[in-house]
């Protein structure tokens, strides 16, 4: 659903976040795909041009259409350069309209040719991520690779809302500690451990970012009004 110009709190990059979508951020809440998108899309900006070029993120709007309509995806070969592409994965089965209920994440390791799932729940449901691969790999594999998706050892929720959370963390930790090797930044991965209590921390920071975000564009359009 559109936000209302009333309701509209932030503008950043291809997101627009209402106070509906802020408020997802508190405890208990399950974040939607804006949300995602919009701290996926904040962290991507906090790197540097060297590391931006090497790193691609593809937000969950766009990998529900590798999903469901996977010949519309040719665009993905301007990503064969990558060394890590990071596919944000949603559970929805119905392509008419919005829903699911779970956020997970893949991964395209260019250096091993190999494509990591990682999953908070316990028991990883495969069949969205293996849609989503089938699709990407037709674009970024060489000819002849053996598909197979890795699912891999990573920290868990302890709770059935905070999946969205994970997921950006998940991003955070890969673009951290990733840049010189996948396969390490996974296996350390692997060892974190992320919970309930670092959950709550990851929320609050989030809110503080977007409420800094939102006193510095009206701080623009304050000094821009001014200058008129």
């Amino acid at each position: 659903m559109a936000s209302s110009p009333s309701s509209r709190l932030l503008s950043y990059g291809s997101v627009v976040l209402d106070r509906d979508d802020f408020d997802l951020l508190l405890d208990g809440q399950w974040l939607n795909d804006r949300l995602i998108t919009f701290a996926t899309e904040y962290l991507m900006d906090q790197l540097n041009v060297d590391e931006r070029e090497k790193m691609e993120l593809v937000c969950a709007s766009t990998c529900e259409m590798l999903k469901f309509s996977p010949e519309f995806t040719t665009w993905l070969a301007d990503y064969r350069s990558r060394s890590l592409v990071f596919f944000v994965v949603n559970n929805n089965r119905d392509p008419t309209r919005p829903g699911g209920s779970h956020w997970s994440l893949l991964i395209y390791d260019k250096e091993r040719n190999r494509f990591s799932y990682l999953d908070s729940l316990y028991n990883p449901n495969k069949e969205d991520a293996e849609a989503i691969m089938n699709a990407a790999a037709v674009h970024l594999c060489p000819p002849g690779t053996k598909l197979h998706l890795n699912v891999l050892t990573c920290p868990k929720q302890e709770n059935t809302h905070d999946c969205g959370v994970m997921v950006i963390e998940f991003v955070r930790f890969m673009l951290k500690h990733g840049r010189q090797s996948a396969a390490k930044a996974l296996e350390k991965l692997s060892m974190t451990r992320m919970d309930a209590g670092y959950m709550r921390e990851c929320r609050t920071n989030w809110r503080t970012i977007v409420c800094d975000l939102v006193k510095r564009e009206e701080t623009r359009m304050k000094k821009l009004g001014e200058g008129m």
